[in-house]
């Protein structure tokens, strides 16, 4: 299994887009306004997991088991962090998240990344997974709760029926309707979740990606899809 920088995802789809070729080497130029609509092809949902590999093992190992490729499916492009650079393809194994281990689990880089979606409002708990209806405009976000869930089995059954609900939902036009398709089924299926404010994904990958590059660290999605 192997992950891929979400800013050389981002850059391969603008690229081909424009028939051009080479790094864009500047996230806030994939991003830029004028360029969005090009990037909509990567994806109908973009998810990011959030979980500290320390501690939410039964993530992890639903992560290393290629699970999340395979439950996620076509239009669902999920992220994560990872604690090397992933320009180029890298590996996902046993050794990865090693120097995450010894992070204090109350402070994951995953945590700070929530924050930044959430912030000022109360964070909610790691491991979970959020959902942002697309790359160009501003969204709420829709966070759905895994604290509860202890078992590789148990993460896997509550994932593939999220993400059944998210393939639903992303048959409808962009819009908030989506996202609302999305809770009213997670409530259908008594799934928990958390609803941030009008947020921008635009802004989170840039301030994230900034965040963890500092670190050495990437935030990165799953090839093979």
């Amino acid at each position: 299994m192997l992950a891929l920088s979400i800013v050389t995802i981002l850059e391969s789809a603008a690229t081909d887009e424009h028939r051009q070729t080479g790094k864009i080497d500047d996230l806030e130029k994939v991003l830029r306004p004028d360029g969005l609509a090009a990037l909509e092809k990567v994806a109908t949902f973009f998810a990011f997991l959030a979980f500290h590999p320390g501690v939410d093992q039964a993530v992890k190992e639903y992560v290393l088991s290629g699970a999340l490729s395979a439950d996620s499916g076509p239009d669902i492009l999920v992220m994560f962090c990872l604690d090397e650079n992933a320009e180029t393809p890298v590996p996902v194994d046993d050794s990865s998240f090693g120097s995450w281990l010894t992070l204090d689990a109350t402070a994951p880089p995953s945590y700070t990344m929530v924050r930044h979606l959430f912030d000022p409002s109360a964070v909610p708990p790691l491991p979970g997974l959020a959902f942002f209806e697309g790359i160009g405009h501003d969204s709420e976000v829709v966070y759905v709760h895994l604290v509860d869930d202890h078992e590789p089995e148990a993460v896997r059954a509550k994932l593939r029926k999220v993400f059944s609900i998210a393939a639903e939902a992303a048959g409808r036009p962009p819009g908030p309707g989506r996202q609302a398709m999305l809770a009213a089924g997670l409530l259908r299926e008594r799934i928990p979740y958390t609803r941030s404010g009008r947020t921008s994904l635009r802004e989170w990958l840039i301030r994230g990606r900034r965040f963890l590059s500092e670190r050495g660290w990437d935030l990165v999605g799953l090839l093979g899809l």
